[in-house]
């Protein structure tokens, strides 16, 4: 269904957004790429301190900008408000520590800096219409 395809899009999505906007080509000087090369240190802090607590505030003060102007540039570079980007790329690199280790479930929620095991699980149920054991039991059968 719907849950199925948007489980499979927004992974590639996320990785799309983050090869572009982290690729020295694509920052130059043309115009249209301000927003993205302002962004690309937001954008790797995020996915390099994903355990962190990433705010807006902080990000925008990395970016060297007021908050509400950092909200602008990123929805209008990305596509998606700052912290619906920071869950779903939460949610993708839960989604492969969940396929690809052994990790106990709340460590793999810590790890991809969610608060609580139940609020992980919550997030990941929403996302993947599956809690995060029953996803790394059906992606290792």
């Amino acid at each position: 269904g719907d849950e199925g395809f948007m489980a499979t899009l927004v992974p590639v999505m996320l990785e799309q957004v983050y090869r572009v906007l982290t690729t020295p080509e694509t920052t130059g000087f043309d115009p249209r790429h301000v927003h993205f090369a302002r962004l690309q240190n937001v954008l790797n802090h995020i996915h390099n301190h994903l355990a962190e607590d990433l705010s807006v505030p902080a990000l925008a003060a990395r970016a060297g900008v007021s908050v509400a102007h950092f909200r602008r540039l990123f929805l209008e570079a990305i596509g998606t408000p700052p912290h619906r980007y920071i869950l779903a790329t939460r949610l993708e690199q839960a989604r492969k520590l969940l396929a690809t280790t052994t990790l106990p479930i709340a460590q793999v929620g810590e790890e991809c800096g969610f608060s609580s095991q139940s609020h992980f699980t919550a997030c990941f149920k929403a996302a993947h219409a599956s809690t995060p054991a029953g996803y790394r039991k059906h992606i290792r059968n």
